[in-house]
């Protein structure tokens, strides 16, 4: 069975393949290289909590070896990322996206229920991860670098793309590091397409970090490029002190 998706203009090809492995639940071939549920179980060791190194909102991410590279394996497990739909959109984005500070897809899997992204493996993790975890190497110009990237990444996204595209999930836990701590902007779950000539969109909810949302576009259901910028800047005040911020005495811990 053959569908399309056509995605701000484009026409991409979604094939619908029957698995043996199960019997009864069939996988998706629509983009960059598709794996089986069965090898990405048996390259985390199904799933083993020893294999963890992130989670968040959306899901969990682990370590794994797959065709002889180390890669980062995230399995969505939120209710509205795992429809059908949100992942497709997502893999469309990532895979049309060419920026060194953009994270790049290596491979998906739509198992059943299951969806999971196959990314690069970054061994610095995230930035949240270097602010807040236990041993701090972030001098300033490493942290200028981080800074100027992932502004960089933004204004890519916003400004340079053939469309713009707004991240809506802009925070330290979505700026990975490389080795040297080049940053790479990650996790579109959430992103938007801007039409031409548009210049916000409506929505009743986007469920980002509150902690990290500007709150006068949340509390209008009126995104733009300016949601972004709020984050960043937020994010980037997080960069400088070393300090969660906090909301209403709560921290985003």
């Amino acid at each position: 069975m053959a569908n399309r998706l056509g995605m701000n203009g484009a026409d991409h090809r979604i094939e619908t393949r029957d698995q043996n492995e199960s019997g009864s639940s069939s996988e998706k071939t629509i983009g960059p290289k598709s794996y089986s549920y069965g090898e990405l179980a048996k390259a985390t060791d199904h799933f083993s909590h020893n294999n963890l190194i992130g989670k968040g909102g959306f899901g969990h991410v682990f370590k794994a070896s797959l065709d002889g590279e180390i890669r980062a394996i995230k399995k969505l497990d939120f209710s509205d990322v795992q429809s059908e739909g949100g992942l497709e959109k997502e893999i469309m984005i990532v895979q049309s996206l060419s920026h060194k500070n953009l994270v790049e897809l290596v491979g998906y899997c739509i198992y059943g229920a299951n969806r999971l992204l196959i990314l690069k493996y970054f061994p610095n993790g995230s930035l949240r991860s270097k602010l807040h975890g236990s041993d701090n190497v972030l001098d300033w110009e490493i942290r200028m670098k981080i800074a100027i990237g992932s502004a960089r990444g933004l204004e890519y996204l916003h400004e340079n793309y053939k469309s713009k595209i707004v991240h809506l999930d802009i925070k330290p836990d979505n700026i990975l590091l490389e080795e040297d701590f080049e940053p790479k902007i990650t996790d579109f779950g959430l992103a938007q397409f801007f039409t031409d000539g548009a210049t916000h969109i409506s929505k009743s909810s986007v469920m980002g970090t509150h902690v990290y949302e500007d709150p006068l576009t949340t509390k209008l259901g009126k995104y733009s490029d300016k949601s972004d910028i709020y984050s960043f800047g937020v994010t980037l005040l997080e960069l400088i002190t070393v300090r969660m911020p906090i909301d209403n005495g709560k921290s985003s811990n």
